[in-house]
Order: C-alpha cells, then structure tokens, then sequence
C-alpha cells in the first residue's frame, strides 16, 4: 500500500479550485499557467478546497 496521492487528481478538487492560475516556465523558455497544487497549498488554501485532502491524510494516518 502506497502513502502517496496525487492532489492534483479531480478527486481533491471537489469544489473546484481557489485560485486563477500561476505562470511558471515550463524549462523550454515558454511561460505556461498551472492550476496545479503548489507546495504551501493545504496550509494557505481556504479549507474549502482542500478539505479532501486533509480527509486522506486523517484516514491514511489512521488519525481517527
């Protein structure tokens, strides 16, 4: 059983996403805009958009 999981899957993004997009480069010289999960994510997102992912971490961490 594997610890790991994607957070950028639809699953844990229920209610969408809390952010309009950041432009990053993509090591090709070209500027793209992700929507994907950034490091401080679950601690600077509203809790709306990633309660999911705390729900995995409880359960996976057998903290219930």
């Amino acid at each position: 059983m594997t610890k790991d999981f994607n957070l950028n899957e639809l699953t844990y993004r229920t209610n969408g996403w809390g952010r309009e997009g950041v432009d990053v480069e993509n090591g090709q010289g070209q500027v793209i805009t992700t929507y994907n999960w950034l490091h401080s994510d679950v601690k600077n997102m509203a809790y709306y958009f990633v309660y999911p992912a705390f729900t995995n971490i409880v359960e996976k961490g057998a903290l219930r």
